[in-house]
């Protein structure tokens, strides 16, 4: 049901004869621009968490009925009635990738959103020419998004699967949060790829020590997180009591890193990260020598579908191609500049 806002529909005669957009200042400096300044001073931590946290737990206080963007008519209204959009989704699709999820699916429960996500990661591999690099890469692949669709049910908590569902950021970093000298978050940007997402989904930020989600390479680097990430979790808990009285989402946060379900869904959501996440993070959980070995990519991969080995060999003649195409480009641009 579409439900009323604060814009109303306004005929407009545009003096301009080209189109225009209307830019505001955004309060505050990048946080980007201090990071590594001040993010070892726990009290500069500490100010940014807290605001981060009562950001999140604001927008909590309205659970939504089902995964999805929402959507402004023409009318003034908005609904949540358009698929749950990215930046990782859209990025695909801009490079001719299709999604196979059209613009008015929505999800009630989060197996079918989930099974969305590998599918769509499983066109990646369809549609991009230089997917796969050679035949080990290719297994590699495919057996991950094989055994992310085989144990999906495993970090994923039945009494959660139909909700409610939460509006997310979605593309919230460094760069999109402005803050003041203090740390006090003044201004978020990049909005437009907040879309309601399960609760469990809802992971802390994998930035919180200057990783890139896939760059977490040893024990060290995962106890230097974890050691930050109790911290973020201390203050949510302690912010949450204060406003709702219990903790709760707290509590299934610290749950979703205990289980490595903050890397299962990473690894769903991400595509460039899909397979490193995987075999660093998601693989030993089950066993500690398959992410070392070549067997289990060799044989696993044939389930990620029919004729599994023709649709590598089929990309390895297409990254041929590729290569082609991509020289003769590079031969014609430099052969523009002159010798």
């Amino acid at each position: 049901m579409a439900i009323p806002s604060r814009y109303v529909r306004r005929g407009w005669h545009n003096p301009l004869e080209t189109g225009y957009l209307i830019l505001s200042q955004a309060k505050g400096e990048m946080l980007a621009l201090s990071w590594e300044q001040h993010r070892h001073d726990k009290l500069y931590r500490e100010r940014l968490f807290r605001d981060l946290v009562n950001i999140t737990l604001s927008i909590n206080k309205q659970p939504l009925p089902r995964i999805a963007s929402f959507t402004m008519h023409s009318n003034g209204s908005i609904s949540l009635s358009n698929r749950p959009l990215d930046l990782h989704f859209q990025m695909l699709e801009n490079e001719g990738i299709t999604s196979g999820i059209p613009r008015q699916r929505t999800y009630t429960a989060i197996e079918p959103y989930i099974s969305d996500l590998l599918s769509l990661q499983d066109s990646k591999i369809l549609h991009q020419p230089n997917a796969i690099h050679d035949r080990e890469d290719g297994e590699s692949q495919l057996a991950a998004l094989a055994a992310l669709r085989a144990i999906m049910h495993i970090f994923i908590s039945p009494e959660k699967r139909h909700g409610p569902f939460y509006l997310t950021l979605t593309d919230l970093h460094q760069s999109n949060i402005f803050v003041d000298e203090q740390w006090n978050i003044r201004t978020i940007i990049d909005l437009e790829w907040a879309h309601a997402k399960p609760i469990e989904m809802q992971v802390p930020p994998h930035w919180l020590t200057s990783r890139a989600v896939d760059g977490f390479y040893d024990a060290d680097a995962i106890a230097e997180y974890d050691a930050i990430l109790d911290e973020y979790l201390r203050i949510y808990a302690a912010e949450e009591k204060r406003r709702n009285a219990v903790v709760v989402e707290a509590a299934i946060k610290r749950d979703v890193w205990n289980s490595g379900s903050f890397w299962y869904f990473h690894a769903v959501s991400i595509p460039k990260s899909m397979y490193n996440v995987f075999n660093r993070h998601i693989q030993p959980l089950f066993n500690k020598e398959h992410s070392e070995a070549s067997i289990f990519d060799e044989v696993f991969s044939c389930y990620w579908g029919k004729h599994a080995q023709d649709t590598i060999n089929t990309k390895l003649e297409e990254k041929k191609d590729y290569l082609v195409r991509l020289r003769k480009v590079f031969g014609d641009l430099q052969s523009d500049d002159g010798p």
